[in-house]
C-alpha cells in the first residue's frame, strides 16, 4: 500500500489530537478485513472506520469541502448535522418502484460491511456507512430537462462523513472493496479526511451580502394558477377528492452564481428550527430549509408528523396570537389537517406498535408563516428501517392529496409542473435502519446564475384562490431570503 503523509497528530482548538498514525493503522486493518471478506464471499464489501474529532461548525465544514461537497443534512431539534465529502458509492434508481428498489440496493450494498467505531465517540452520535440522498416526489410524473441530474431515487455513501451533534463530532472513512482489486486506492479516504480537517481549521464562512440584481419569473402566471386552484376546488366539491396539493414554481435569474453555503447560512439564520439540506448533482444543487419531518427512527422508536394548514405571522404579538387561535378553530384548516393525520395513522398501522397521536394539533411558528402540527410516535416492527416508513408514508396528503392515488393522477394531468425532488423525501439512513427523512419543502434548485423555487398549497373544497396564491407567495419567500434577494 502507498505511504501517506507524516503521521503527526493534528491539534485542534480544544486541545484534542487526531492521532493519524493510529487511524492509518486501523484503516489498513479495516481494508484488509474487507478484502478477505470480499474474496471469500465473491462480492464487494464496504469498509468503514469512525473516529472522534473536535467539533467544527457544520457549515464551515461544508464550505471547506469545496468541490468535494457531496451532501448536507442538519436537523436542529436533534442538534445533528451530517456533511459528506466525496463519494465512495452511489445507488441510483428509476421508475415507479424506486423507493423499494432503493431499499433493496441499500441493504445489498451494506450486507456484511466491515465496521469499526473507535473509542471516544459519543454514544448517540450517528457514524458509520451512513448514506444520504432522496427521492423524486412522483417518478411517474412527466420529466423535463430541469431535473436532468437527479434520478428518481438516490443514496450516496460519502468517502468521508462528518457527524456533529452538539459538542460531539466524528469522521467516518468509507470505501467499497471488491474481490481481487488492490486496496491501495481506498487509502485515499484517509488522505481526504486529513486534508478536509486542515481546510476546516483555516476556513471562515462567506460574506452574506444580498443582491439587488435579479429577475423573477412565474412559470405559470398568478391568474392562471388561481384558475387552476378554482377548478381543483370545484372538482373536490363534486366529491372526487378530499384534498389536492397544487405546487407552483418561479425562476430567478441572478447577477452572479449562487453557491449553496451562503444560501444555507441565510436559511439557518432566518429559520433556526427548520431542517437544512443540500444535495449536489452535476452542476445543480437542491437546497432548502423545510419545517416538515417525514420519518425519524432511532433504536426502534420512530416519530413523524402531520404538518398541514398555514397562515401568515402577525405584525404584533397580539395579532400573531389571534391568527394562531383562529387557525385552530378554522373549519377549512382543521379539515385539511385532519385528512393528513387520518392517512398517516392508516399508513403507519402495518409497520408499528404503540402508536401515539398528539391531540389537538399545536401551532408551529416560523419566521414568515405558521402551521398546524400533530406529532405521531411509536415503535417500528422488528426488521424494518426508516426506508420502509418512507415508502409507506410518501407522499402524504400534506404534499400530494387524498385519496393518494387519485390525487396523484389529478396532479399528473393538471399541475403542469416538473416537481422533481421538490416535496419528495430527503435525508439519511444508517446500516441499522435508523435515520431521518424530511419532506423537501421551502426549497430550490440552484444552477449557476439560475434558480428555480417551489411552493405548494393544500386545496380543499372551501379554498379561496386568492388566499392560496398569497400563501404560496409567503412560502416562496423562504428561499428568496436564502438567495439574499432584496427589493
Amino acid at each position: 500500500m502507498q505511504e501517506m503523509r507524516p503521521a503527526a497528530p493534528v491539534i485542534e482548538r480544544d486541545g484534542t489530537a487526531v492521532q493519524w498514525a493510529e487511524i492509518r493503522a486501523a484503516w489498513r486493518h479495516q481494508l484488509r478485513q474487507a478484502a478477505e471478506g470480499a474474496a471469500a464471499r465473491r462480492h464487494a464489501l464496504v469498509a468503514s472506520l469512525a473516529f472522534a474529532i473536535p467539533s467544527p461548525d457544520a457549515l464551515v465544514a461544508q464550505h471547506a469541502a469545496g468541490q468535494h461537497a457531496a451532501g448536507f443534512f442538519a436537523q436542529p431539534t436533534a442538534q445533528l448535522a451530517l456533511v459528506a465529502y466525496g463519494e465512495a458509492a452511489t445507488l441510483s434508481v428509476t421508475g415507479s418502484g424506486s423507493p423499494g428498489q432503493l431499499r433493496r440496493a441499500w441493504a445489498k450494498l451494506l450486507h456484511h460491511a466491515v465496521l469499526q467505531r473507535r473509542p471516544g465517540i459519543a454514544a448517540t452520535l450517528p457514524v458509520g456507512p451512513i448514506m444520504l440522498g432522496g427521492l423524486a416526489f412522483d417518478p411517474t410524473m412527466p420529466r423535463t430537462a430541469l431535473w436532468e441530474s437527479f434520478p428518481d431515487g438516490l443514496l450516496s455513501l460519502p468517502q468521508v462523513l462528518l457527524s456533529v451533534q452538539g459538542q460531539a463530532a466524528a469522521l467516518t472513512l468509507n470505501a467499497v472493496v471488491r474481490p481481487g482489486e488492490p486496496t491501495a486506492t481506498a487509502l485515499a479516504a484517509l488522505e481526504a479526511a486529513q486534508h478536509w480537517l486542515e481546510q476546516i481549521a483555516v476556513t471562515t464562512l462567506p460574506d452574506l451580502a444580498g443582491t439587488t440584481a435579479w429577475r423573477w419569473r412565474e412559470l405559470v402566471s398568478g391568474d392562471d394558477w388561481q384558475d387552476r386552484v378554482a377548478r381543483t376546488a370545484a372538482t373536490i366539491r363534486a366529491g372526487t377528492y378530499a384534498k389536492v396539493v397544487l405546487a407552483r414554481a418561479v425562476e430567478v435569474d441572478l447577477a452572479s452564481p449562487s453557491a449553496p453555503v451562503p444560501v444555507l447560512c441565510r436559511l439557518r439564520a432566518a429559520f433556526p428550527a427548520a431542517t437544512l439540506f443540500a444535495i449536489p448533482r452535476g452542476d445543480q444543487v437542491f437546497v432548502g430549509a423545510t419545517p416538515e419531518r417525514l420519518a425519524r427512527v432511532a433504536g426502534g422508536a420512530f416519530a413523524t408528523m402531520a404538518l398541514a394548514g398555514s397562515a401568515p405571522r402577525g405584525a404584533t404579538a397580539a395579532e400573531d396570537a389571534a391568527i394562531g387561535a383562529a387557525m385552530q378553530h378554522d373549519p377549512k384548516l382543521c379539515h385539511e389537517h385532519g385528512v393528513v393525520v387520518t392517512m398517516l395513522e392508516a399508513a403507519l398501522a402495518p409497520h408499528c406498535a404503540d402508536l401515539m397521536v398528539t391531540r389537538p394539533p399545536e401551532l408551529v411558528r416560523l419566521a414568515n408563516v405558521q402551521h398546524l402540527r400533530t406529532t405521531i410516535t411509536g415503535r417500528l416492527n422488528a426488521g424494518e428501517s426508516v426506508l420502509d416508513l418512507v415508502t409507506a408514508l410518501h407522499p402524504t396528503p400534506a404534499v400530494g392529496g387524498l385519496p393518494r392515488a387519485g390525487a396523484l393522477a389529478f396532479l399528473r394531468a393538471n399541475e403542469g409542473l416538473d416537481r422533481g425532488w421538490y416535496a419528495g423525501p430527503i435525508g439519511w439512513v444508517a446500516p441499522s435502519g435508523d435515520g431521518e427523512f424530511a419532506v423537501a419543502l421551502r426549497s430550490g434548485l440552484l444552477a449557476g446564475t439560475h434558480a428555480t423555487l417551489f411552493a405548494g398549497c393544500g386545496i380543499v373544497g372551501a379554498s379561496d384562490p386568492a388566499q392560496e396564491y398569497a400563501e404560496s407567495q409567503l412560502k416562496l419567500r423562504a428561499m428568496a431570503l436564502g438567495l439574499g434577494l432584496e427589493g
